[in-house]
C-alpha cells in the first residue's frame, strides 16, 4: 500500500476527537505514491487542521452545515461548507472533497461556482474513487449538480413536483383509477 505513517491529529469537536493524516512513502505522481491525505473527522475550523494539512494531496473535510447556519455549526463544533472550502484553499490542498452533511436537512450539499473555482468535490455515502481520478473528476461537477440538485423542478418543462403529482392524480381520475371506493 505504500503507507509511511498514519497520524491521529487532535481536532476541536469533543474530548478525544481526531482527524487522520496518512503519509505515503512516495509523493503524488511517483508510481504508487499519493503524498499526504488528511481526513478531518468532526471539527470546527482549528489550527491543528491548518498546521497538518499544508500542501496535502487530498483534504477530506466534514461540512455538516450550510453556510447560513454558521452559528449552529460553531455551537455544535462542526464546519460549514464554505469554511471547509476555505480551509482547502488556505492549506493549498491539491484537491478537496467535502463529506458528512447533516442528515437533518433533506437536501444534498449545493454545488456552487465556488466548487468549480476550487475544484472541490462533494462526497456521498459509499462513494469510492481512485486518487488518480481526481485529476479530472472535478470536471464532473456540472453533471453532479444536474443529477443531485435540490430544486423542486422536474423535466425540461419546469413543472414542479407538486404540479406533476396533481396532474397524475387527475389522469388517474379520468381513467377511473382514483383510488377511492365507488359511491
Amino acid at each position: 500500500m505504500g503507507v509511511k505513517k498514519i497520524l491521529a491529529i487532535e481536532v476541536d469537536h469533543c474530548t478525544d476527537s481526531f482527524g487522520c493524516l496518512i503519509v505515503s512513502q512516495k509523493e503524488r505522481g511517483d508510481e504508487d505514491g499519493f503524498g499526504r491525505i488528511f481526513y478531518s473527522g468532526d471539527t470546527v475550523p482549528c489550527q491543528n487542521v491548518l498546521n497538518y494539512c499544508q500542501n496535502v494531496t487530498l483534504l477530506i473535510h466534514e461540512a455538516t452545515f450550510e453556510d447560513a447556519l454558521a452559528n449552529d455549526a460553531k455551537w455544535k463544533k462542526h464546519t460549514t461548507i464554505g469554511q471547509a472550502i476555505e480551509i482547502g484553499q488556505k492549506v493549498n490542498a491539491w484537491r478537496t472533497i467535502l463529506t458528512h452533511f447533516s442528515p437533518r436537512y433533506q437536501k444534498i450539499a449545493e454545488i456552487t461556482e465556488r466548487n468549480f473555482e476550487t475544484k472541490t468535490m462533494v462526497a456521498f455515502d459509499h462513494m469510492r474513487i481512485k486518487l488518480s481520478y481526481f485529476d479530472w473528476a472535478y470536471k464532473m461537477l456540472d453533471i453532479y449538480k444536474k443529477l443531485f440538485n435540490n430544486d423542486d423542478i422536474i423535466g425540461d418543462e419546469g413543472a414542479e413536483k407538486g404540479d406533476a403529482k396533481k396532474q397524475a392524480g387527475k389522469n388517474k381520475q379520468k381513467s377511473g383509477e382514483s383510488g377511492q371506493p365507488p359511491q
